[in-house]
């Protein structure tokens, strides 16, 4: 099974909206599909594509109340759409949502193994790596045309999981810093952002030498050597350290 985590930043998708049983969804969602489908021509103007012209088409679950919680065992909603840009209008018929900022367990898969797949990230995966799951989980297509291939996003962390300061994963709301109203932060955890600050001025080299001891006490790496390599990796993609 081939999954990645991905922060996914707040984006907006336009569709087809629908409710229905939880335990016969494929009753209810197919019409949404064919709805959306067959009236694409209505919102392809707003849609935003990739460099082969294509849309980005997603599958969007929430909860009745429409908060992007998981359905209850009875009934849920289903948002059949695209991904559109966020001062887009709804034009009549169709569904305008805002789905927030959120790091993303991702597993591939088709059709025919989507259950299975399902239910290994939510029973075992998630469980083993002690995640929770704070949320619906959404389907994204990456081949327009081709409904066969799917990527089953599930969220794990309302913002970025991983601090953007220095990798450390924010497991809970206690673990992220803070800003100057001492509301928390999406992107930075409180050993590197307190009250709209960050708590010091090191460079990145800095930061790494200043992780490598925790991370051979919580038993990441087996030495110090591999540890720098590997967090020079991956240190230059996060937020704070990024070259613009």
């Amino acid at each position: 099974m081939d999954m990645k985590y991905v922060f996914k930043e707040k984006f907006s998708v336009l569709g087809k909206l629908g409710q229905g049983n939880a335990e016969t969804p494929w009753i209810w969602i197919k019409p949404l599909w064919d709805d959306a489908n067959g009236n694409f021509s209505e919102i392809e103007e707003v849609a935003i594509k990739n460099n082969n012209g294509e849309p980005s088409i997603w599958g969007i679950m929430s909860d009745l109340g429409e908060n992007f919680d998981r359905w209850d065992d009875k009934a849920g909603k289903y948002l059949a759409s695209c991904e559109v840009k966020e001062e887009t209008v709804s034009p009549d018929g169709w569904v305008k949502w805002d789905v927030p900022s959120q790091t993303y367990i991702v597993a591939s898969s088709n059709q025919e193994e989507y259950l299975s797949v399902f239910q290994k990230v939510i029973n075992e995966y998630i469980p083993k790596n002690n995640l929770k799951l704070i949320g619906a989980v959404h389907e994204h297509y990456p081949e327009p045309g081709n409904p066969d291939i799917v990527e089953l996003f599930f969220p794990i962390a309302r913002g970025n999981y991983f601090c953007q300061s220095c990798g450390m994963p924010m497991a809970c709301d206690d673990d992220r810093g803070t800003e100057k109203d001492l509301s928390k932060n999406g992107d930075y955890c409180r050993y590197c952002y307190d009250k709209g600050e960050f708590t010091s001025n090191e460079t990145m080299e800095e930061m790494i030498n200043t992780c490598i001891p925790f991370a051979l006490e919580a038993g990441t790496y087996p030495d110090a050597k591999t540890a720098r390599e590997v967090m020079l990796s991956y240190f230059p993609a996060l937020k704070r350290w990024k070259q613009v």
